[in-house]
This record gives C-alpha cells, structure tokens and sequence, in this order.
C-alpha cells in the first residue's frame, strides 16, 4: 500500500489484514488536512462507505464490459459518498470539508470511476439531511406520551392460541 501520493483506502477483512477492516489515510493527505477535522472525518466516513457494500451476487467481473465496470464503480462510489454523509451526521460534523475536498479542481470533473463533484455533494447533502430527518423523526416519536401502541391482532392471536 503506497503512502505516498494515496488520499485514504479500505481494504476488507480477509486473510493479509488477520480478518479485520481497515482504512489508510496517506501520508501527504493526513500532513495537508492535519488542521481540517471535517474533512478527514469525510473522507474516512467515504472509505468506510466501501467497507459496507458487497459485489453484487452472481456477477463474473471477468464477463462484464468496460462500459459496465465503469458504471458499477461509479454506483459503489455513489454508495460510499452517500454514507459517508449519514456518518458525517451521526459523527456530528458538517459535510462541508468533505464536499469542499471533492471541488477541489483535481476532483471536481466527472470521469470513469466518478460523478462530478457538484453530483457527488449534492448525494452527500441529501444523505446527511436524510440521517437528519430520520433523527428528527426519532426525536419527535419520543415526545409522544406512552408512545406504546397496542397490537388488537397480536391480542386476538393469544387469545386464540
């Protein structure tokens, strides 16, 4: 694993990492945002991101296109900046460091492995507002006085049985 010149990376657990998830965070990245929390909290919430989803089943990549990789790859980036916003929430930092990182004019342009970054900001946004909404929801749930709500099927089957 390059050091140098590499942003962050996950590797899944498998026999090489003793069975565990990890992340990197490069060298020249870590010393150029040593003073950005929000952004390295983004970027870590990315790679993460890559740690929870799964190749899609019974997919051969040997069988696929180029046109098709480039179209899963840039779902699975997708995926990971979508939860790198929910986690930028629940973390309770702003996305405001990640998606400025990502408009940096070297990361800013769509290509085969990305969407444009106003693209990828806008999946981030609505990702962390979504986590927020659904925090909101909880919170307000709670608020209900005896927010139990009886089950008449689950009483007429004890009855029953």
């Amino acid at each position: 694993m390059p050091a140098k010149g590499t942003i962050a990376c996950a590797l899944s657990a498998c026999d090489e990492t003793e069975n565990e998830d990890l992340v990197f965070v490069g060298v020249d990245f870590a010393q150029e945002y040593k003073e950005e929390e929000e952004t390295i909290a983004g970027v870590l919430a990315h790679e993460w991101g890559h740690l929870t989803s799964e190749f899609p089943h019974g997919i051969n990549p040997d069988e696929l296109s180029w046109e098709e990789i480039f179209a899963l790859r840039k779902s699975e980036e997708c995926n990971a900046d979508a939860y790198a916003g929910r986690m930028l929430y629940l973390m309770r930092y702003a996305p405001e460091g990640l998606i400025r990182f990502l408009s940096k004019p070297k990361y800013a342009k769509e290509t085969h492995k990305y969407h444009s970054s106003v693209t990828r900001a806008a999946i981030i946004q609505r990702a962390y507002q979504h986590a927020q909404r659904q925090q909101q929801q909880i919170q307000n749930f709670n608020l209900i006085p005896n927010a139990t709500f009886r089950n008449l099927m689950t009483a007429q089957l004890i009855g029953v049985a």
